[in-house]
């Protein structure tokens, strides 16, 4: 997903990106690619990662149907 030139990862979201459309995979991605996290946000990557470790990432199982909300 992330392509490297310089040794730096060069994401494919912007600050406009819309987080909650993004499956958990890829928002642990784009999570993991930012410059600075806080505790809390590092915390919440790790406790994501292990989840889809665990149960998968169901998120890219639908069709794109967010029934969330």
């Amino acid at each position: 997903m992330d392509k490297v030139t310089d040794g730096k990862p060069t994401l494919l979201y912007t600050e406009n990106t819309d987080l909650m459309a993004l499956t958990n995979s890829n928002l642990l991605r784009h999570g993991l690619g930012q410059s600075s996290a806080t505790m809390l946000e590092n915390e919440l990557l790790h406790r994501l990662e292990a989840y889809i470790e665990m149960h998968g990432d169901y998120l890219e199982k639908t069709d794109g149907d967010d029934t969330r909300g």
